[in-house]
């Protein structure tokens, strides 16, 4: 049998350009060499004129880039000195400079500050890299520098971390402080992982671990006094018993702790099992457009669909309009393990962009979402709901007045004489 023998794959290489270079060559500090041109790619050699000797040589664009110049004024290496590195330095405008002269076979060199004077010895390379990225400070500066907790707040806002709140006193970054979010959850971390690893609230994203008593004190806190936890809790994947409090015939059902939290209750009590967002969506509705009862669910199906069938939420007509109402929670903005990940969250993605851009603009229907993340109780969905209703001009049924009840007649203490019939006259 003949040998198979499959091409080598190679590396995909950035073309690099003759105006790049020559921008590259007149902000380098390269002032042994000059361009003349003939650039043919930076593999090839053009023309460049040595500056010491006036000569002209031939190098390869990539070396000369890489620090070689003419070999035979100074043995084909580019020489690099302190005033070319100073030079770059007030070009970054850092505020340390180079003190000692430039040797290649020394680790660290010793460099000065220019605000407090201090010296100290680092890495050139390094000095270098910071400086350009606007953070070549002094060593010495940058360790005195005491964080307070003012610091830590004026950070949070200058990266846009709303969702933090500082409730405890910064001390150093060795000792937790507590933090806080606008749901009233409170946790203990350190300050570095809010600032540089971002971390969020552990209550929010489901990252605590909860014990069974924890557990049954944020039950209160959620307001779920329709169920009782009758089990010992294992983790929010693992279903456990839970007792029903408003029928106690129902008995225990099983649930998971996670659905729970997000509004499950006891399976007997009610057919609807959604979620607590969309239940009191549900409700806001209901009581906004006085209906009998909730708005169902519907079941979309159609060729340009992602998925085989598309559940509504909500769907209603008013002035023959139809109308979606979806909630979204947080699995459809980000990938939530509990959901089914990343592979669940493009389907998600898929589905929501079709249902906004395919088919409600095909068939004429209004599409309001309320976005779980901002609306999170009953109060605040209802106030999304209406102005969204009035910014379609959608009509509003004005509030019917609740029938005051009729005073009671007051009993009498006289008695009435029994009534006596009235003669009958006869012609």
């Amino acid at each position: 049998m003949s040998e198979v023998t499959y091409p080598k794959k190679q590396r995909a290489a950035r073309v690099c350009t003759e105006e790049e270079f020559i921008q590259w060559m007149s902000t380098s500090g390269r002032t042994d060499l000059k361009y003349l041109g003939g650039f043919e790619g930076m593999r090839k050699k053009a023309r460049f004129l040595c500056t010491k000797r006036n000569h002209e040589i031939l190098k390869v664009p990539s070396d000369v880039k890489q620090g070689v110049g003419c070999a035979e004024c100074n043995g084909g290496r580019f020489v690099r000195t302190k005033e070319m590195y100073n030079n770059r330095l007030e070009e970054y405008k850092s505020s340390v400079r180079l003190i000692e002269e430039f040797d290649p076979k020394k680790a660290k060199h010793k460099f000065c500050c220019l605000e407090k004077n201090h010296e100290f010895y680092a890495g050139v390379a390094g000095v270098m890299q910071r400086s350009k990225q606007g953070k070549g400070h002094c060593v010495i500066c940058a360790e005195t520098f005491q964080k307070t907790t003012q610091y830590v707040i004026e950070k949070l806002k200058f990266l846009g971390r709303d969702d933090i709140i500082v409730l405890g006193e910064y001390i150093n970054a060795y000792t937790p402080m507590l933090f806080g979010c606008h749901f009233g959850h409170q946790w203990m971390t350190y300050a570095n992982c809010i600032l540089k690893d971002e971390t969020t609230c552990p209550y929010c994203s489901h990252h605590i671990a909860y014990t069974t008593e924890t557990y049954k004190k944020a039950m209160l806190e959620w307001g779920r006094t329709d169920i009782i936890l009758a089990d010992e809790y294992i983790n929010v994947e693992t279903k456990v018993a839970f007792l029903c409090t408003k029928n106690p015939k129902h008995g225990t059902s099983l649930l998971y702790p996670f659905n729970v939290q997000q509004g499950q209750g006891c399976k007997k009590c009610t057919d609807d099992h959604r979620y607590f967002g969309q239940r009191m969506t549900g409700e806001s509705i209901q009581e906004i457009f006085h209906l009998q009862d909730i708005p169902l669910q519907k079941t979309v199906k159609h060729e340009s669909c992602p998925q085989e069938l598309a559940f509504i939420d909500f769907s209603f007509f008013v002035d023959g309009k139809e109308i979606f109402v979806e909630f979204n929670g947080e699995q459809h903005y980000k990938s939530v393990k509990l959901w089914g990940g990343k592979k669940q969250l493009k389907k998600q993605v898929a589905r929501d962009t079709w249902l906004r851009e395919v088919y409600c603009p095909m068939f004429k229907i209004i599409l309001i979402e309320v976005d779980g993340r901002k609306f999170y109780n009953k109060k605040k969905i209802t106030k999304f709901l209406l102005s969204e209703f009035t910014r379609l001009n959608i009509p509003i049924p004005t509030m019917i007045p609740k029938p005051t009840p009729e005073p009671a007649p007051l009993a009498s203490t006289t008695l009435l004489p029994p009534a006596t019939a009235s003669p009958v006259h006869k012609e």
